[in-house]
């Protein structure tokens, strides 16, 4: 009797009841040898680990069918006894290139190998902005890949992997599953589900097909302990991370020093470091936060009295300027007030991972210490892309957990971002950047009781940050002492503001090499982030569908979303104020309904408005778990019976639903003309597109 294939032991491991199989990332004969002696049921030849060893690139698609098997036929001859399963990308080419290489495959004794279904020209599976190409050419593939097996007689498991969540929707992933699972396949991969009823809901609807999940420290899908996964249904779970001693260490219990680390990030960063896409963000988000801190210096409700109060109580004169006030302020003062001006309109730039505003803050202290030293341009793009994406991993390890503790992220996790700006342009040692990080976890702060009766607190937040963030640099500077591992740490920023469990692998996880902060979105409509997919929806439905008979409007949204602008509270329902109606889904889907998507802060004229009140008692707002960010459904129910139910992924502005540059353009000539003239506009916008080619001191001058 002939032993068994690896292939066969693989088969037999996912038919046992109640069996997992968990399988390391490999991608070498050192990381294959660490994973058989750890004792792992099965090892998995990660895609990214190979080509990251191999050629020096990220998982893009740039490795070839010849180094991908070669290194599958390596590890499994270092490995026979612990079946391998193999990425294949999407298979190298056509048909045929798929069964050459499932062919290759099963004469090296690969036990699986998963086949996905994006282009050539493929993004990590829990990046931002993937795409897939038709249900039918993916068929294609994979009839090509089970006819090749039947062709050898060989049984290696064929995984069947979607993509297809991020860019389609989970029904779209649930009918591909279906649809391989009908040609043939043994297990099917469905990549960067949203949640874990994402997860239970396609393990239901495939079994007894096995499941595999794709367990990445901080992706897209939540952390799912391998009991959990098997709960859900899963029958196996890989670990990609091709950074084996970091997750060996994470094994033993020992966690990365992350302040030490991102103090370090922040004093090796150099402009050379920004790349063309870096560059093109950090000016559109530029670009963005003027416009917004204009329109604000004469359009907010607040801005008189806080501008009088902050002056009543430092008006220190100074070099620098704070937008369209004509007058000089120290450089502190004009970070506070260009924070408060730039978050006032809750019009800023937005980062969903971590819940947060991070521009308002960041661009406020960093154009401030900037114009102070008479900065470069190029190094002023330097330390904003720094603060950007310091304040963005962080935020991420709060997420809605802080909401849970009452905070807010753009204030507590905002300081941290504004020193590293800062540090940044003043080239301080990573001890010194180590140390204000210290001082900031006693500075950091932002009640999210601005929530009740329509407070201006929330406005003040990013300034504060940008404020404080001077004092603990200059503390610092001097020799002052901050507490270590302020981050990290039993009493430290994560423990303390938020519910979550932080990932610090993640948190400092390819530094310098992949940027988080790209995933910022810029922010269509004045009000919470929150409330935009039901605004988008809305305006859309209005010009189609008849308002007259609607009996009900059901918007179901996330949990941690319900929390913030769906609560059923007379302040809400029926808003008296602006900031409360900044934060209700009944006033901005009921305004958007009846008056359109477009009518800016204009929209806010109409608090008292009856036809808004009378729509706003039909609108019911559900808070679901098994949606993930901001996705968005809405429900319209007739009084004859009929209904209709519409979904939003992903809002405008998004990564994956961009603003087209001239999108961005009209928005910022809308806020900025009115202030500055059209000439003018034109200008600001000319020197904030060709920045490197500019000095500060000629951008301020303009917008002063």
């Amino acid at each position: 009797m002939s032993p068994p294939t690896p292939a066969s032991q693989l088969r037999c491991l996912l038919e046992q009841p109640g069996k997992i199989v968990v399988a390391p990332g490999v991608f070498d004969g050192i990381s294959a040898r660490l994973g058989v002696s750890l004792g792992f049921d099965a090892l998995y030849m990660t895609g990214a680990g190979t080509s990251m060893s191999r050629i020096g690139w990220a998982d893009l698609g740039l490795t070839t069918m010849n180094e991908m098997t070669d290194n599958a036929a390596m590890i499994a001859t270092l490995a026979p006894m612990t079946p391998l399963i193999a990425d294949i990308d999407s298979g190298y080419g056509g048909p045929l290139m798929v069964d050459r290489t499932v062919k290759r495959l099963i004469r090296a004794r690969v036990a699986a190998c998963h086949l996905e279904d994006q282009p050539t020209s493929k993004r990590c599976g829990h990046l931002f902005g993937k795409e897939v190409v038709s249900r039918e050419q993916w068929y294609m593939q994979l009839r090509a890949a089970v006819n090749a097996r039947r062709e050898t007689g060989e049984d290696i498991v064929i995984i069947a992997r979607t993509d297809a969540r991020q860019p389609l929707g989970l029904e779209e992933v649930l009918e591909r599953v279906k649809g391989a699972i009908r040609i043939g396949v043994d297990a099917v991969f469905p990549e960067a589900l949203h949640s874990k009823e994402e997860a239970r809901l396609v393990c239901e609807a495939v079994a007894p097909v096995p499941v595999l999940l794709n367990m990445v420290h901080n992706g897209v899908t939540p952390n799912i302990t391998v009991d959990e996964a098997r709960q859900i249904g899963f029958k196996m779970v890989i670990y990609p991370s091709f950074e084996m001693t970091l997750e060996t260490a994470t094994v033993q219990g020992e966690q990365p020093p992350v302040t030490k680390l991102l103090a370090q990030f922040v004093s090796e960063v150099r402009p050379t470091d920004l790349s063309g896409p870096i560059r093109k963000k950090l000016k559109e988000l530029l670009l963005d936060y003027i416009g917004v801190a204009a329109a604000a210096s004469t359009g907010a409700d607040s801005t008189t009295a806080i501008h009088r109060g902050i002056v009543n109580f430092d008006s220190t004169p100074g070099t620098n300027t704070v937008f369209n006030m004509g007058q000089k302020y120290s450089p502190k003062v004009a970070a506070l007030l260009n924070g408060v001006l730039s978050h006032s309109f809750d019009f800023d730039d937005t980062f969903a991972p971590g819940c947060l505003h991070p521009g308002t803050a960041i661009i406020s202290a960093t154009l401030a210490a900037a114009e102070s030293t008479e900065a470069s341009t190029e190094t002023t793009l330097t330390a904003l892309a720094v603060g950007y994406e310091v304040v963005c991993r962080i935020a991420m390890q709060l997420a809605d957990g802080s909401y849970k503790r009452g905070f807010h992220n753009t204030a507590t996790a905002g300081i941290f971002g504004c020193i590293a700006a800062i540090c940044s342009l003043r080239r301080l040692p990573p001890q010194t950047v180590e140390m204000a990080f210290g001082l900031a976890a006693s500075k950091a702060a932002g009640s999210m009781q601005f929530l009740e009766k329509g407070s201006w607190n929330k406005r003040l937040h990013p300034g504060f940050a940008a404020y404080d963030a001077f004092l603990c640099v200059s503390l610092a500077e001097a020799g002052v002492v901050g507490a270590d591992q302020c981050l990290e740490g039993r009493f430290g920023l994560f423990h303390a503001y938020s519910t979550r469990e932080p990932d610090l692998n993640a948190l400092v996880k390819d530094l310098n090499d992949e940027w988080f902060f790209l995933a910022t979105a810029l922010k269509p409509f004045a009000a919470c982030r929150m409330t935009h997919g039901a605004i988008d929806l809305a305006s859309r439905l209005a010009r189609s569908v008849r308002l007259d008979g609607v009996e009900k409007i059901t918007v179901t949204i996330r949990d941690g979303c319900y929390n913030i602008v769906g609560v059923p509270t007379p302040n809400k329902v029926h808003p008296q104020n602006i900031v409360d109606a900044q934060f209700s889904m009944y006033y901005q889907l009921a305004a958007a309904w009846l008056y359109g998507a477009g009518a800016g802060w204009s929209v806010y004229e109409k608090l008292g408005d009856p036809h808004i009140h009378q729509l706003s008692d039909k609108i019911t707002v559900v808070g679901d778990a098994t949606i993930s960010g901001l996705e968005t459904r809405m429900t319209v129910q007739w009084d004859d019976g009929t209904n209709q139910t519409t979904s939003l992924f992903r809002p405008l502005g998004e990564v994956s639903n961009p603003f087209t540059k001239d999108r961005v353009d009209e928005k910022f000539f809308g806020l900025a003309s009115p202030i500055y003239g059209k000439d003018k506009a034109l200008q600001i916008r000319n020197m904030v597109d060709n920045l490197e080619s500019h000095s500060l001191r000629d951008l301020m001058s303009l917008v002063k």
